[in-house]
């Protein structure tokens, strides 16, 4: 091996990143030649000098007091809005810890959103949900449950199709009456006048007189609950402002006539289930109106 070519190995010899059989051969041309090894010698100390440097580098504390008192005294200059770009601008509002969107804050966000939609859904359901019957104010409590929905029978079929289309239009005008509100913040203009029903047609359902042989099951419990809240009514309807009075009749009106259809349509059937639970259910919606004026 020449000289120039030990040159070049040098760093790699003393790293020891020659191969086992150049690195016998660099150590057998080091022992004859001594310009090599004065060269080798000098390469070793200075990767000493250099490894030790930094182990015995030490900060004096007069040192650590000047750099304090370099950086308390260092004045740092901010630069003032007016002066900025607009891209300094738009880096200084976004670069706010506040506005630096994350997953966790939008989760955060969209929670509370879900909380606050829920809160509003639940006060706006209670200030328009539909006409709570009686049950529910505990001023009725009867012992008996009426199916809302009753299965349909095959005695059905005996009823000709124009009748129990009949039947039907009258329990949706019931039904319709009954949910609506009674309160005059809901009326926007008076009502037409219209003249209202005799008495007698008013208190359909509950001054005629019928046999317990003639009443459906449960329709006596029904009669009972419409004779003691018409009474309530009475003693608060001349108190009653014009117009929701008028309102009320009109109501009152529809629902009597519905009782009147579906109860003849019970005579005329009386062995169908689905027509009896028309004529309890024209009743609930008596009932659902006069609790609402009641109260």
């Amino acid at each position: 091996m020449n000289c120039e070519n030990f040159l070049f190995l040098i760093d790699d010899f003393i790293e020891e990143e020659l191969e086992s059989q150049e690195s016998l051969e660099f150590s057998e041309h080091l022992a004859v030649c001594k310009s090599c090894a004065f060269s080798y010698e000098k390469c070793r100390r200075e990767q000493e000098v250099f490894e030790n440097y930094f182990l015995k580098a030490e900060a004096t504390p007069a040192l650590w007091k000047n750099l304090q008192s370099a950086m308390r005294n260092e004045k740092i200059v901010q630069p003032s809005y007016s002066s900025m770009t607009i891209a300094g601008k738009y880096k200084k509002v976004f670069s706010n810890p506040f506005l630096v969107f994350s997953p966790k804050k939008i989760a955060f966000a969209g929670f509370g959103i879900l909380i606050l939609s829920t809160f509003i859904f639940i006060f706006t359901g209670r200030e328009n949900s539909p006409v709570e019957y009686a049950e529910s104010n505990n001023k009725i409590q009867p012992s008996y449950q009426i199916n809302e929905q009753p299965e349909r029978s095959a005695a059905t079929s005996g009823i000709n199709q124009k009748e129990n289309a009949r039947i039907n239009q009258a329990m949706i005008v019931t039904e319709q009456a009954a949910a609506k509100r009674l309160r005059i913040k809901n009326l926007r203009r008076p009502s037409k006048q219209i003249k209202a029903l005799p008495e007698g047609n008013i208190e359909i359902g509950s001054k005629q007189t019928k046999s317990k042989s003639d009443l459906l099951p449960g329709e006596q419990k029904y009669l009972e609950t419409i004779a003691r809240l018409t009474a309530e009514v009475k003693s608060v309807e001349t108190n009653m402002p014009p117009v929701l009075s008028v309102e009320y009749k009109r109501n009152l009106s529809t629902v009597n006539q519905a009782i009147a259809e579906t109860r003849s349509a019970a005579q005329r059937y009386p062995k169908n289930p689905d027509v009896a639970n028309f004529v309890l259910s024209a009743y609930r919606g008596k009932i659902a109106l006069l609790t609402e004026v009641a109260r």
